[in-house]
């Protein structure tokens, strides 16, 4: 079974990767071939309060409110070192 694994670093928390496992199945009706692909995956992320829970912690909260007001916090929301690799997982 595979996975998508999305890192990134957000511009003022440089000192805090972030990292979440995304399966396959989660993903359905995304191209994965899309040059935007890491913008693809935080979208259906954010949806999932258990893979937002993954990626951002007691964070989570914080930030989909920054995404309800990205004209104010779009300098926030810059991701860093993204990385999107897709890995094998057990199932």
């Amino acid at each position: 079974m595979y996975a998508l694994k999305l890192s990134f670093v957000l511009r003022y928390q440089k000192d805090v990767p972030r990292s979440v496992v995304v399966p396959l199945e989660k993903l359905a009706g995304i191209n994965l071939a899309d040059e935007n692909i890491a913008d693809h995956l935080l979208a259906s992320i954010l949806g999932d309060d258990d893979l937002m829970r993954e990626l951002f912690g007691n964070y989570m909260h914080q930030y989909r409110e920054m995404v309800d007001h990205t004209d104010i916090y779009w300098k926030d929301l810059m991701r860093f070192q993204e990385e999107v690799i897709l890995v094998l997982v057990e199932a």
